[in-house]
């Protein structure tokens, strides 16, 4: 299942149903909740579902990005 983070755009904080709205629509469900956005699961047309006015809300697909590892690597072992 895909993931996506659901931003509200308007000033201030998101509408008390925010949450209420994923949880009607079958097949989707919150995993994390802000004060602006929400992180939701769910197959996409379901996701967009539940916020139809696109004025207010933004709906992108959660990226995800690889952190190199800081830690010097030893390239061969010392003599």
């Amino acid at each position: 299942m895909a993931r996506f983070i659901v931003r509200y755009r308007r000033y201030g904080p998101k509408p008390e149903d925010a949450a209420e709205r994923v949880a009607r629509v079958p097949g989707t469900r919150v995993v994390e909740e802000t004060g602006r956005m929400l992180l939701v699961e769910g197959e996409e047309a379901a996701v967009r579902s539940a916020f139809p006015d696109a004025e207010e809300w933004l709906v992108e697909p959660e990226r995800t990005f690889s952190i190199p590892d800081p830690r010097p690597k030893v390239e061969r072992p010392p003599r």
